[in-house]
């Protein structure tokens, strides 16, 4: 079996790491996405809770009224039974102003009761509504998430499997090129780019005749614009030949 160009193993180093950065990519964009569907879910609960609390309290408002309606009720039935045994007109009069009064209030107090009562029934329907839509869209948002975690759970598996397997895409790649390569990794996102038009696909730094020919013998050069690693594809040169 024949050894592999040192050019060669390089190339296929840096593919290997290549789709080692596209998987932590996707990762942490499901990640990000995940949170995104977390924050939807709170936000439906929270507006669930409010929707729920308002129900309640225009409920409250309704029992409110009814209890003073009560209350009037019995103050209504007391000024009655006095009217029944005053002993002078002065007295009749004072009990009887003051049913009066009772009636204008429980008048008042039956269109604020039913005023009560019909804001608590509409709300009810809108609340059946909402916390129907609510509850479809609280679903579809946990879908998301579990969807999105099994893939999340299926690319870290993968990762760790590819991560395994680095140290033997080394082999073949000269030391001090793996030393450089580690270096420009942690500055730029591509530290190796191929040669396009007799200049560097990056910066565009243009490579003398001399350079060129030594790319093409399988030499890696650094680019003296960027200083990230130069090569030219395999199926360039053999298209020249």
């Amino acid at each position: 079996m024949n050894e592999q160009h040192p050019l060669q193993s390089f190339i296929d180093l840096v593919t290997f790491d290549q789709e080692l950065v596209t998987l932590e990519t996707e990762i942490k964009k499901l990640e990000h996405e995940i949170a995104d569907a977390k924050g939807k879910f709170f936000q439906i609960e929270q507006s669930m809770e409010l929707t729920k609390k308002r129900v309640h309290d225009t409920r409250k408002e309704v029992d409110k009224k009814e209890l003073e309606m009560k209350e009037l009720d019995v103050q209504q039935t007391v000024a009655k039974e006095r009217l029944e045994n005053v002993k002078n007109a002065k007295e009749y009069q004072a009990v009887k102003s003051e049913v009066e009064k009772l009636k204008a209030k429980q008048s008042v107090l039956d269109e604020e009761l039913l005023g009560a009562w019909n804001k608590f029934e509409s709300m009810q329907k809108e609340q059946e509504t909402l916390l129907h839509d609510a509850e479809k869209k609280r679903s579809e948002q946990k879908d998301i998430q579990e969807q999105k975690q099994i893939k999340i759970d299926e690319h870290t598996v993968l990762l760790a499997e590819r991560r395994r397997q680095r140290a033997e895409k080394e082999k073949g790649v000269p030391a001090d090129w793996l030393e450089r390569y580690a270096m420009m990794r942690s500055r730029v996102t591509d530290p190796v780019v191929p040669v396009q038009q007799n200049s560097c696909s990056a910066c565009f730094w243009s490579i003398s005749h001399q350079n060129m020919l030594m790319l093409k013998r399988g030499q890696l050069l650094v680019c003296k614009g960027c200083y990230r690693f130069l090569y030219i594809p395999k199926e360039l040169v053999e298209q020249e030949k």
